[in-house]
């Protein structure tokens, strides 16, 4: 078996797998950040999008919580497939889809942090924040104290501008958070 194709797949797999484990983890820990600031009714029924934003308490959010689990056991077995059995990238892309299902677009403002696309962020964690503008969409970009899973940023997908106003006013009435822009 070729090293570099072990290698890669080793890499690809774990970053997968340790991705749906952040994911878990960011869950059960939810609650220790207090009470949801907003979306007050915890959900968005206003916005009428092709992809609708969630909560934490969202159905289709706990399935993805159940689903990660899966995952990570399937991540598993992928990279056993790959190493041992033959090479198959299909597998391991399979493994890593249903992210942009279960987890995109979700975001969930509470009194110690926020949930955003299900990673939890303390504001403590938080050095400032900016949004970037684009084609009717924004994006909240967070600039972390110190790195966090690696990255000293981290951007949200688009989300539409009647969301990211009033994502703003909750965001500006936080005391440890600087808005860079």
């Amino acid at each position: 078996m070729d090293t570099l194709h072990v290698l890669f797949v080793s890499v690809v797999c774990a970053i997968v797998f340790l991705v749906y484990l952040e994911l878990i983890v960011s869950y059960h820990k939810r609650n220790r950040l207090g009470k949801v600031t907003y979306p007050e009714r915890r959900e968005f029924d206003e916005y009428s999008l092709l992809m609708r934003w969630k909560t934490t308490d969202d159905s289709i959010y706990r399935i993805g919580i159940i689903v990660a689990y899966i995952l990570m056991i399937f991540v598993v077995f992928a990279w056993g497939y790959n190493v041992f059995v033959e090479p198959f990238y299909g597998l391991t892309i399979a493994a890593g889809l249903p992210y942009l299902f279960f987890f995109s677009n979700v975001i969930e403002i509470r009194h110690g942090g926020l949930m955003i696309n299900g990673h939890l962020v303390n504001w403590e964690e938080i050095d400032r924040y900016e949004w970037h503008e684009r084609k009717g969409n924004a994006s909240l970009v967070l600039f972390y104290k110190k790195r966090k899973l690696g990255f000293k940023k981290f951007r949200s997908g688009p989300m539409p501008l009647l969301l990211s106003r009033k994502l703003e006013e909750v965001l500006k009435n936080q005391p440890y958070l600087n808005n860079g822009a």
